[in-house]
């Protein structure tokens, strides 16, 4: 095993061999210097009992397993031991900072750095302040929140949960003036001992003064016209009935787990509509295939530069509803950028 030499700080190599004298001299193999070891005898006779006795004293300690053997042999003091160990902490390399590309924003480079953003997050993203400010305007989130979300430490579902609940705390907060009890109970009574007096008055003088102008006045005013009611068309009667019908099921984390709607184009349309993100999609078509209870979704992926994306989306035989998903984990999409264009479309009309 090793022994740290307390002259050049060497490490030299040392066979725990049993001792055949009381008293026995080791070398250093860099410098030449000559030790006496006192002690190789109260470590034991062979190299396990040498290495069990080392790495005990060396955790007790916190100092190296070289330094440790060097102290247990009469090589050197602990005090000299711990002092070479505070020096290779300090001496230790820091580790290298990732670098970005030249077209990352080095807003981004922090977040990078941490795990939180890959490079390829940060290219999507372009400026990071202009990226925040559109999640400000467009969601509504205080621009602290949105910058958790912009570096990727928060999903965007969260951040509008964490904004609502920021909101409903400043709310309560303002609505809730700072008195005591008393003085809330004392407030309340005087004011409305003002509104009874107030109110008896100024409805004595209208009894006495105003009513008889007042019965002719509105006698004599003509009746308001009824207001107009706007009736809904039957194709937006059908789409409220079809988005009522259509139950989309969610994790924790926002993710959409499954959707079960009447028709596999309410499916895809909802899928579509809870999809959150800086950048969108849109559904596109209804495709057949070899299976006459099952269809594909197709829909456009904005975050991906428009490329073309499918849902699988099967009939439930025992309830005669369309399902997209298994309920347990998220819904998985697959390319349909090689799909056919006369594949038995049905189109999607945006809403």
């Amino acid at each position: 095993m090793y022994a740290c030499c307390a002259n050049c700080q060497a490490s030299t190599w040392i066979e725990p061999e049993r001792p055949t004298c009381e008293h026995r001299k080791i070398t250093c193999g860099e410098c030449s210097q000559s030790y006496v070891v006192n002690h190789a005898r109260e470590l034991g006779n062979t190299a396990a009992e040498h290495y069990r006795a080392i790495v005990k004293f060396s955790g007790e300690s916190d100092i190296d397993m070289p330094c440790a053997y060097s102290v247990l042999l009469g090589v050197m003091p602990l005090a000299q031991a711990k002092a070479i160990r505070r020096k290779r902490v300090r001496e230790k390399p820091a580790p290298r900072a990732q670098v970005l590309p030249d077209n990352v924003d080095p807003a981004f480079h922090r977040a990078v750095t941490e795990g939180s953003l890959t490079i390829h997050e940060a290219l999507n993203r372009g400026d990071r302040e202009a990226f925040v400010t559109s999640l400000v305007k467009r969601h509504d989130l205080p621009r602290p929140i949105a910058f958790e979300v912009a570096d990727n430490r928060i999903g965007l579902r969260k951040a509008m949960r964490l904004a609502l609940e920021q909101k409903r705390r400043e709310e309560e907060k303002s609505a809730n003036p700072r008195l005591s009890a008393v003085q809330k109970y004392s407030v309340v009574g005087i004011a409305a001992l003002l509104l009874a007096v107030v109110t008896g008055i100024s409805w004595s003088w209208t009894l006495t003064h105003r009513r008889p102008a007042l019965v002719h006045a509105r006698a004599a005013r003509p009746a308001a016209p009824a207001p107009a009611v706007v009736e809904a068309t039957p194709a937006e009667r059908k789409a409220a009935a079809l988005a009522r019908a259509t139950r989309v099921h969610t994790d924790d984390e926002g993710r959409i787990l499954e959707i079960v709607g009447p028709d596999a184009s309410s499916v895809l349309r909802a899928y579509c509509e809870s999809f959150s993100g800086f950048l969108g999609v849109e559904a596109q078509s209804i495709r057949s295939t070899t299976f006459p209870e099952a269809r594909l979704g197709v829909f456009k992926d904005y975050k991906s530069g428009g490329a073309l994306r499918s849902i699988r989306i099967r009939l439930d035989a025992r309830s005669g509803r369309w399902v997209a998903g298994t309920g347990k984990t998220p819904i998985r999409t697959s390319d349909a950028s090689e799909l056919s264009p006369d594949g038995g479309a049905i189109e999607i009309a945006s809403r």
